[in-house]
């Protein structure tokens, strides 16, 4: 029970915390001064969980994520339980203390779907769904355009200059793949890297010993996929 005044202008109020979800009756009387009840009025009051709580807060609507990670993670009514469904896979059961989080991995290209629904003592009381999409297409292997396979080599510094997916990272590899030289492709596509001293040692090149040397090139999206490589071998004679 609570005690409170009444106020010059007869009013009064009391706050009610830590009703536990259903029915409630909240009675609310008038005693004198031996506390013996003058008048009293009571009323039926339901407590019930706001389904606004139920929040999904990633993924973003309509973004895109890598296949090997995606995270699910929003809000919810605390003492509830969430059912977090990706596609038409089983439900993930997760009691709720506020908040749900929930990983996935190894999901398909394509577009997904995630349905959270809220429940409390078994009743659903709210359901979100958030549909991404999941790139899992590995981009084009990266072309070489100059210089030609044909030219010979005479120093120690080799600018390529190519093609890729725009945006993606293009690797350049020594022959054994263990040397990596790195440049992000232009919005055009195009990508240019200068390769040095560095890596005509780490591909093994003599100076004044004629040979050949091996470039490997590959290239790499936002969202992890790696493409096929693509190998060009120049001669080489260094002066």
């Amino acid at each position: 029970s609570y005690i409170t005044s009444v106020d010059g202008s007869g009013q009064w109020t009391v706050t009610l915390e830590g009703l536990a979800v259903g029915p409630h009756t909240i009675c609310a009387a008038v005693r004198d001064t031996d506390f013996e009840i003058e008048a009293q009025d009571c009323v039926a009051y339901t407590v019930e969980i706001d389904p606004n709580q139920l929040v999904i807060n990633y993924p973003e609507p309509g973004s895109t994520h890598p296949a090997y990670y995606v995270l699910v993670e929003g809000g919810c009514a605390e003492n509830t339980t969430v059912w977090i469904v990706m596609d038409d896979e089983p439900a993930i059961e997760q009691p709720c203390a506020g908040l749900f989080r929930q990983e996935f991995y190894s999901l398909s290209d394509g577009a997904h779907t995630v349905t959270v629904t809220m429940l409390y003592d078994g009743t659903v009381v709210a359901t979100r769904e958030r549909s991404f999409t999941v790139d899992a297409t590995a981009p084009a292997a990266p072309v070489v355009t100059s210089p030609s396979t044909r030219t010979t080599i005479t120093t120690p510094t080799l600018t390529l200059v190519g093609t890729a997916d725009p945006g993606s990272v293009v690797e350049a590899m020594t022959g054994d793949e263990m040397g990596t030289w790195s440049t992000r492709a232009a919005d055009d596509g195009t990508w240019t890297i200068t390769l040095g001293s560095a890596f005509f040692e780490a591909s093994g090149v003599v100076a004044g010993r004629r040979t050949e040397m091996t470039v490997k090139v590959a290239a790499t999206d936002d969202y992890g996929n790696r493409s096929a490589v693509n190998a060009y071998t120049y001669p080489v004679h260094l002066r």
